[in-house]
């Protein structure tokens, strides 16, 4: 893969309550190597939604990397991983493995983290 650089990764914990109440842990910071490109356009219809005035509201790349991170799962409570790439900080919503036994890896949808959100 080329063009690749390291990039920040952060991952929290979290575990369920005796009363089934998911809490956050603390946040582990990583390293990942990988590329970053932007969406294309068929990728940027697909996970950028356009805001009322047509504008989007988030940034949005792609990455490719050797090692997967992780996307939300409603049934574990598992959140997201999120990266951090010039300046800002982005969120893993889609992995997708491409496994042919040449060049194995993965290709990650990361969009903005919206700073204003609730």
């Amino acid at each position: 893969m080329l063009g690749r650089k390291s990039i920040k990764y952060y991952r929290k914990a979290g575990h369920w309550s005796d009363d089934g109440e998911w809490i956050s842990g603390s946040e582990e910071v990583g390293t990942i190597s990988a590329s970053c490109q932007p969406l294309n356009q068929n990728e940027q219809a697909q996970y950028i939604k356009p805001s009322a005035g047509g504008e989007s509201i988030y940034g949005a790349l792609k990455l490719y990397a050797a090692t997967p991170l992780r996307t939300s799962k409603q049934e574990t409570a598992q959140e997201a991983d999120e990266i951090e790439y010039i300046g800002r900080r982005y969120k893993i919503v889609d992995v997708q493995p491409y496994q042919s036994g040449l060049i194995n890896h993965y290709k990650m949808i990361a969009l903005e983290v919206d700073a204003h959100a609730d």
